[in-house]
């Protein structure tokens, strides 16, 4: 979960809520990098944080990114690949602002004061109404104090000084002198600290004298010598080739004799690009359609769908018009279909209609709400 901002003035509040009545957020960089963090990140400090992660600032002219709420997105470069992934978006910037798509639907963050707030065991985090981070909290132990939600104790960085520490099965980055900090969840492969401020999931200090690649830490896919975690596995081992020193959940040679496109390795939906592995997501559940075009749940489930949010099983996605949905987000605590196009990961008891800390206000209440930001 991203650092969040303070609690904003109720008439700040009321401006920012008007603001994005009319206009979508726009930003003026983008991170990227090999680290599953930096897709992630708004900020050029929080993209700088994370090692194998840089910042790109857009220009005065007009420039093309791949966007969205996956890693994944931020390493495509052509609009064509960028469309093969589902969960990403072509856009371009112009000046100091972007278009382009906005990635998982912005409802849950909807009216709401900038800061990250829980739903279910997920940690979202919000800014000018749109979510710009999350993390499920697989120990399901996600807790808030003072718009600020996160696995485990939120308020854990207090007194630690700069570095990585473990809080059970997480590691979080703390920031010194500050409460802001970074998440991973080492789920079953647990975290390890080499020395104190330098934890890691798997095994600390993996990396030393290993040759520039990725490697299998166990269930956990590592890039040397950085020691960034690309992900960590999920039902499948994690395979490692060791002389092109690639390294990926499932087989790390899969994409080798495959066409361009997105394919199904068992759970993982895995982008192909010259025969080389460019991005994974795990889905619960992948299906295959044509040739170079496969998808989280159920191909082609945006096809007789109007705009909006649906669940495809635990998949949340977000119809736009199109069969292909424009994000995905596999939902491990489950998605709930609200009412139609509304839906989200959480508890069926976050409904959308209450505008109470971790809940949705949905659009028709937003509306009703719009007079009342004018007085």
């Amino acid at each position: 979960v991203s650092p969040v901002q303070s609690p904003l003035p109720m008439g700040r509040a009321r401006l920012q809520l008007l603001s994005l009545w009319t206009s979508f957020h726009l930003t003026t960089g983008s991170c990227s990098g090999s680290s599953t963090f930096c897709a992630g990140e708004t900020t050029q400090s929080g993209c700088e944080f994370w090692s194998g992660c840089s910042w790109s600032t857009s220009n005065s002219g007009s420039s093309a990114s791949c966007t969205g709420s996956f890693s994944s997105c931020a390493r495509q470069t052509t609009e064509s690949n960028c469309n093969m992934w589902a969960g990403c978006s072509w856009g371009t910037s112009s000046g100091s602002g972007s278009t382009g798509g906005t990635g998982i639907s912005q409802t849950f963050c909807f009216a709401k004061i900038d800061g990250s707030y829980c739903n279910g065991d997920t940690a979202f985090t919000c800014s000018d109404g749109q979510i710009t981070g999350s993390q499920y909290c697989s120990s399901g132990n996600c807790q808030e104090t003072a718009l600020q939600a996160s696995c485990g104790d939120p308020n854990f960085c207090f007194a630690k000084t700069a570095g990585s520490y473990c809080d059970g099965q997480y590691v979080k980055v703390c920031s010194s002198g500050s409460s802001s900090l970074q998440i991973q969840d080492c789920r079953s492969a647990g975290c390890s600290e080499f020395t104190p401020g330098s934890a890691s999931c798997g095994t600390s200090n993996f990396c030393a004298a290993k040759s520039d690649g990725t490697y299998c830490d166990g269930s956990v896919v590592k890039r040397c010598p950085s020691e960034a975690v690309e992900t960590v596995c999920r039902g499948v081992d994690c395979q490692a080739n060791l002389v092109a020193r690639t390294a990926s959940c499932g087989s790390a040679t899969f994409c080798y004799a495959k066409s361009d496109g997105s394919h199904c390795d068992g759970a993982y939906l895995k982008t192909c690009s010259d025969s080389t592995q460019t991005a994974l997501l795990y889905c619960g559940v992948c299906s295959e359609g044509t040739v170079g075009v496969a998808e989280c749940g159920t191909v082609r489930f945006c096809a007789t769908k109007i705009s909006g949010d649906y669940c495809d099983g635990d998949v949340w996605k977000q119809c736009d018009g199109s069969s292909t949905p424009r994000s995905v987000l596999f939902c491990e605590a489950g998605c709930v279909q609200w009412r139609t196009g509304v839906a989200g990961c959480g508890q069926e008891n976050d409904g959308w209609l209450s505008n109470a800390p971790g809940h949705q206000i949905g659009a028709t209440a937003a509306a009703a709400a719009l007079p009342l930001l004018l007085q």
